[in-house]
């Protein structure tokens, strides 16, 4: 056994473990926590010459 939980970014990541046969109640979505924290954290004005 590689992982007993397993921690999805989307439903549709939790899905595509249930067609393998994963168990329900061992799969949770946690939303792309990364992302998530850039939303939060960086300004909407927030300008860098690479990101243009």
């Amino acid at each position: 056994m590689i992982a007993r939980y397993n921690f999805e970014p989307t439903k549709l990541w939790r899905e595509n473990l249930l067609k393998e046969v994963k168990e329900a109640n061992l799969i949770y979505v946690t939303g792309n926590t990364v992302i998530d924290t850039f939303k939060i954290k960086i300004r909407e004005d927030y300008t860098h010459e690479k990101l243009k």
